[in-house]
């Protein structure tokens, strides 16, 4: 009666954590977050949680249920998929969960957001590691006849992610002021429309973040191997339009 009074009172359910956790994903996040933040949460959710809290009643799930959760995961993946994670995934599976109680708490569905109570692993930024220069030159090396080589040459030269180099068009690039312009990035995700035709598509979105798009500074190294690769390119497709016209 007390809580009923407090207004913190919630209608007893037999709704799930895995019931919520599907109803969270398709109606509030799918709408609103971009298709690849979608794709991490829906694997996070399928892959890591419901496996192992799913058949709770949401209204019955307490903080030892998500502790032990992180803990089980982070030591030897003994819960649901047979998966050790990292202690990121473990803070990613949490930021999930976390959002999606936030959620259940405003709906009126639990009182509280249990998830609060948890204490989750210090997370420490892996340093990147770049190749040391006899490794670069090895590198190079192999790719003396690699048709993509002036790729794996603007990804050396510039550090750009595999997303913003697969990306790049020409109109990126400025090979007279020896720039690259990185404007979006590309990614497969997977199809969560039971009509779609295929299982996966391409998909091109803008950089995150301001400092996402950006313009980088072109070696002459780099701006020389592009000038090649677009040379090899425009006889290729004059050789493919003779080809087609031979063909008429």
């Amino acid at each position: 009666m007390n809580s009923i009074g407090q207004g913190t009172f919630v209608e007893p359910s037999r709704l799930t954590v895995s019931d919520w956790m599907d109803t969270w994903l398709k109606e509030y996040k799918k709408p609103s977050v971009r298709a690849t933040t979608f794709e991490s949460y829906e694997y996070l959710t399928r892959v890591h949680i419901k496996p192992s809290i799913g058949h709770i009643c949401l209204k019955d799930l307490r903080p030892h249920h998500l502790q032990k959760l992180y803990n089980d995961k982070l030591e030897n993946g003994r819960v649901g998929a047979d998966e050790r994670i990292s202690a990121k995934t473990a803070k990613n599976m949490h930021n999930v969960i976390h959002a999606s109680f936030d959620q259940a708490v405003k709906n009126n569905l639990v009182v509280r957001n249990v998830s609060e109570a948890t204490t989750l692993p210090k997370y420490t930024k892996r340093e990147m590691r770049v190749l040391a220069i006899d490794e670069q030159l090895r590198l190079l090396k192999v790719l003396e006849d690699e048709r993509l080589r002036c790729a794996f040459i603007l990804a050396l030269g510039t550090g750009i992610r595999e997303g913003e180099l697969l990306a790049l068009r020409w109109i990126d690039i400025d090979l007279k002021q020896g720039i690259v312009n990185i404007n979006r990035t590309v990614r497969r995700t997977n199809n969560f429309d039971k009509n779609a035709e295929t299982k996966t598509s391409i998909m091109y979105q803008e950089p995150k973040t301001k400092s996402g798009r950006r313009s980088i500074p072109l070696p002459e190294s780099v701006i020389k191997e592009l000038k090649v690769h677009q040379e090899r390119q425009e006889e290729d497709k004059k050789l493919q339009e003779w080809s087609m016209r031979k063909m008429i």
